[in-house]
């Protein structure tokens, strides 16, 4: 029986503790400007338009999924039934890379 090779260990996002407030909030305002102004807000479950500074219901009618900022990553606009994949975000300290 031979010896099997062993896994590296998965790679860590390595953020100062420090940083991780500042990193998200920049990755909120990337999301905000990626989608014009515009995003569903899964706190309060409204979309949020800044173009009427305000929470509205004017989103777009399916087929699609609108944008959504999750509290740490930046959903993008999905035609309905497809699925989205993003890679885990590197400004969260600790966060496995390659999951």
């Amino acid at each position: 029986m031979g010896l099997r090779p062993s896994r590296p260990a998965p790679r860590k996002a390595e953020v100062p503790e420090e940083d991780q407030p500042r990193l998200v909030q920049e990755a909120f305002k990337d999301c905000f400007r990626a989608n014009n102004g515009s995003l569903m807000l899964p706190i309060s479950g409204a979309y949020y338009d800044e173009k009427s500074h305000n929470e509205t219901d004017t989103r777009e009618p399916e087929p699609y999924c609108q944008p959504i900022w999750d509290g740490l990553a930046c959903w993008p606009k999905t035609t309905s039934g497809d699925t989205a994949i993003l890679p885990c975000p590197t400004y969260v300290n600790e966060f496995l890379l390659a999951a």
